[in-house]
């Protein structure tokens, strides 16, 4: 009953304006989700090729933290305490009085680990999505061409102004000049 009462622009400004909450009400669960689903997991970026072909480099791998259990097969990120910073994701392949031995499917090494030095085990992975945060974390310009493009995409669907916007039957700007 209320859309016979408001101007079609007032009642398309409030259908904009429904559809915008809805968006933010949308992104706001997301971010909620995402802080409970952290707590249990963790997302990293792969960022060697040591476990080609089956991880290549650029994955981004989901890690389930807490008490988990590993065994022979199991895929793992682990850091050394010796070097801060420097994560590595590796098969287990063989479990020795609590130790771990630890390679890289492409790698002929085989590194031992303790079970304190483990971070998580791989629950899940997204191949070369991590290739895009790459990209845009190495070259500033790219990102920035990235965001203006997309930027412009929205403004200009906003605006009505896509180029497959359709307008009485014929592709806007596509010469069907029928009167």
């Amino acid at each position: 009953m209320l859309h016979l009462l408001l101007r079609k622009p007032v009642r398309e400004s409030v259908a904009k304006a429904v559809f915008i909450s809805l968006i933010v009400l949308a992104f706001i669960h997301l971010f909620l989700f995402i802080q409970i689903l952290t707590s249990f997991y963790q997302v990293r970026y792969v960022a060697t090729d040591s476990m080609e072909p089956w991880v290549p480099r650029g994955t981004v791998v989901v890690l389930a933290m807490g008490e988990r259990p590993i065994e022979v097969g199991s895929i793992v990120m682990y850091h050394y305490e010796e070097v801060p910073g420097k994560e590595l994701l590796h098969r287990v392949i063989a479990v020795n009085n609590g130790v771990f031995y630890i390679k890289g499917d492409a790698r002929k090494e085989v590194d031992t680990v303790k079970p304190d030095e483990i971070d998580g085990v791989m629950e899940g992975a997204i191949p070369l999505v991590g290739t895009l945060r790459w990209a845009i974390r190495a070259d500033p310009l790219f990102a920035a061409i990235l965001l203006s493009g997309i930027a412009s995409a929205a403004v200009l669907i906003e605006l009505g102004e896509h180029p497959l916007n359709i307008e009485r039957g014929s592709v806007k700007g596509g010469g069907n000049n029928e009167d």
